[in-house]
């Protein structure tokens, strides 16, 4: 097949491929829509949650929070997504309106739209997550969004968290990892405009410190400005993990930017700390980072690439 026939072919399968959002809802179980069709409200069908049957949403009457209940339908390639009100699609509006992540970040509550996954992971190289074991600390209940990385902790409490930031921001009694919360980075956002509210109150009698950065915006900044913003995030999440706190790293889905910035922390334990146990391929770490968290992708690979060469040539 020539490479432009693979191309066409690729690109079709991406348009078809169903997407699936899990929602927190009195009626609905779940959201399906085709990526190719995500505007045409008539074609999504929904899991009713009584029945767990597959139902038009035609059937279902609109509840209170609709109009504040966000899904996210599609990542623009700086990573940032764009939203459609779930009470929009429930009238059927066609097509529907899109609201961009600046636009429904305060608003109420967002889901994600995600494709879903067919293939098995088993093929992925990564090292048993034994490496942290407190599964007491980290159970994942429900409607939890989050990803320990064992590669990078240190030890029970020491631990670097992957996540989306809605769980960041509910109280979460159970997941007692986060009462050792010590450090957050933001990666959506220059300065955050919610509380984060899991594990409180902590151990430490005081709330997280809060390193905020709009990572999608650092394609207009220097690459030598960029590359020192992540060394002084490198550095915080270093000696926080020294000092036996946890560090979590979002950003709203806790899948492409905030992801980018932990890949540079594997490279800045492996070539600035001297960890060589640690990978530094940036193919390894995204099989790692996708073992522990399958909806990680990679993206801003030139920040990624361009903080390599930064560490390499220091």
């Amino acid at each position: 097949m020539r490479a432009a026939d693979a191309y066409r072919a690729r690109r079709r399968e991406e348009e078809d491929c169903l997407l699936v959002a899990e929602l927190e809802h009195p009626l609905i179980a779940q959201l399906k829509l085709k990526r190719s069709a995500r505007l045409d409200a008539t074609t999504w069908r929904a899991t009713e949650k009584a029945t767990g049957g597959s139902i038009s949403l035609a059937k279902l009457r609109e509840s209170p929070g609709d109009d504040t209940t966000y899904i996210s339908i599609h990542q623009q390639k700086d990573g940032r997504h764009d939203f459609v009100c779930l009470a929009h699609v429930l009238r059927g509006q066609t097509p529907l309106r899109v609201f961009d992540e600046v636009e429904v970040k305060s608003r109420g509550r967002l889901f994600y739209a995600r494709p879903r996954k067919t293939q098995s992971l088993a093929h992925i190289d990564a090292t048993p997550t034994t490496l942290w074991d407190y599964p007491e600390l980290a159970p994942h209940g429900t409607w939890t969004n989050y990803s320990v990385v064992p590669w990078l902790c240190l030890g029970r409490t020491a631990a670097v968290i992957l996540s989306d930031e809605e769980t960041l921001c509910r109280e979460l009694p159970d997941e007692r990892i986060f009462e050792h919360l010590r450090l957050v980075i933001n990666c959506h956002q220059d300065r955050p405009g919610r509380a984060y509210r899991a594990g409180a109150p902590w151990v430490s009698n005081k709330s997280p410190d809060v390193v905020a950065h709009a990572v999608h915006t650092w394609y207009s900044t220097d690459r030598e400005r960029t590359n020192q913003k992540i060394d002084r995030i490198n550095e915080r999440m270093w000696a926080t993990l020294q000092q036996g706190g946890t560090v979590a790293i979002h950003c709203l889905a806790g899948i492409h930017r905030a992801a980018m910035i932990t890949a540079c922390h594997f490279l800045y334990r492996h070539h600035v700390l001297g960890h060589t146990n640690i990978p530094c391929d940036e193919a390894e770490i995204y099989r790692k980072l996708i073992s522990v968290r399958p909806h990680v992708s990679p993206a801003y690979q030139d920040i990624l690439r361009g903080y390599k060469a930064h560490v390499l040539g220091n």
